[in-house]
């Protein structure tokens, strides 16, 4: 869980470091851009979050963590190979369904992992994974930039976003495999 809670918090470091980078040199106006792209992102979470709670009653968590982990990654990959402000917004919007969906799977999956008088220490050992991924993420993300955005910036924002379902999946197979209050 630590890890998939790393994935998730090293791609949002991205987007006001180098993704703001990314649009600055693609567009007119980057900020600008960013900033619709944070709207947007905010404004799908605000809107789909009631609607996400009342389907994830009806669809199994694996299958769950599979689509957001497919909304994510077309979403950095639309982002990637983007030249559009319109095209930008529309992987926002695909990146923050991604993130409505897998986010509240890794608390669920993370409370699933201790026994109660524990959760709070796996909760904080998860957390620190996000901690860790907005402190090194603008550095590592930046470096890889750098060198150069789509050969391999891009593939390693992608890897990440599929490992961020993929890792929860394992966990989620494993707790039910091993009957802790799964």
């Amino acid at each position: 869980m630590f890890f998939s809670f790393f994935s998730i918090n090293i791609i949002e470091a991205q987007y006001n470091t180098n993704f703001a980078l990314h649009l600055t040199e693609v567009t007119k106006d980057g900020p600008n851009a960013l900033a619709s792209m944070m709207i947007a992102m905010t404004a799908t979470i605000l809107i789909l979050q009631p609607i996400s709670i009342k389907i994830s009653k009806f669809v199994k968590l694996n299958v769950q963590l599979i689509i957001g982990s497919i909304f994510y990654t077309v979403g950095i990959l639309i982002f990637g190979f983007s030249f559009s402000v319109s095209i930008f917004i529309l992987s926002a919007i695909l990146l923050a369904i991604g993130e409505l969906i897998i986010a509240p799977k890794i608390q669920v999956l993370t409370g699933k992992s201790a026994p109660e008088e524990l959760q709070t220490t796996a909760f904080a050992f998860t957390t620190m994974g996000g901690n860790l991924a907005f402190f090194l993420g603008p550095t590592l993300g930046g470096l890889l930039y750098e060198e150069s955005f789509r050969s391999i910036f891009i593939p390693f924002i992608v890897i990440i976003g599929i490992s961020t379902g993929i890792t929860a999946m394992v966990a989620n197979i494993y707790y039910k495999k091993h009957n802790t209050s799964a």
